[in-house]
């Protein structure tokens, strides 16, 4: 098992679009599925994976990371080693 390279930062923005965006019930499923499945992975490798894809044209360099109907964006900060989380939407608002 290899070990955590990065850390993660949730930015105030994600918190409120959490409460805003998603349903309650939804932000349970996906406050365990972050903690369960997705932020390990990102600690890890935070730049390749199925569900993870980086996103063209974006300054900062952003990513996304798909949870179902919903996407999760975080930018990466290598020299710190942090990936910044820095919103959740449903896929039909995200890419607006």
């Amino acid at each position: 098992m290899s070990k955590a390279k990065y850390h993660i930062f949730e930015t105030d923005t994600f918190h409120k679009e959490c409460k805003k965006r998603i349903s309650s019930i939804e932000n349970i499923l996906v406050q365990k599925k972050l903690a369960q499945l997705i932020y390990p992975q990102l600690r890890v490798e935070p730049h390749y994976g199925p569900q993870i894809k980086k996103l063209r044209d974006y300054e900062p360099a952003t990513w996304r990371y798909r949870i179902g109907g919903l996407r999760l964006f975080y930018s990466i900060d290598e020299k710190a080693k942090v990936v910044i989380i820095t919103s959740v939407r449903p896929r039909k608002l995200a890419y607006r």
